[in-house]
């Protein structure tokens, strides 16, 4: 006499289950990275919703003459976006004498 095995729909693996049921692990945040800022950040803008605060009140214009005056630390280009890093806008904060701060 043969013994045969039988196979339940509970004990059957469907041919592209995943091979292993736990949940994956998510990776702490990175910390070690400097936070970047774009221009609205730094100087707000009023047309997104919600409106977004400026950390330093002045214009685009005189933000970016400033720049050319190299009395503002430039931007970082990554592309064709332009970035600012965390102590770039602290000495922007200190050269416009104060501002918002986070």
């Amino acid at each position: 006499m043969a013994i045969t095995q039988f196979v339940t729909r509970e004990t059957q693996q469907h041919p592209k289950a995943p091979l292993h049921q736990e949940p994956i692990p998510k990776m702490p945040p990175v910390t070690n990275r400097p936070r970047l800022y774009r221009i609205w950040h730094i100087l707000g803008d009023k047309k997104s919703k919600p409106p977004i605060e400026p950390i330093a009140p002045i214009s685009r214009a005189h933000f970016y003459a400033l720049i050319a005056a190299q009395i503002l630390p430039g931007p970082r280009k990554h592309g064709r976006n332009s970035f600012w890093t965390e102590e770039d806008v602290q000495k922007i904060l200190e050269v416009l004498g104060g501002g918002k701060s986070e």
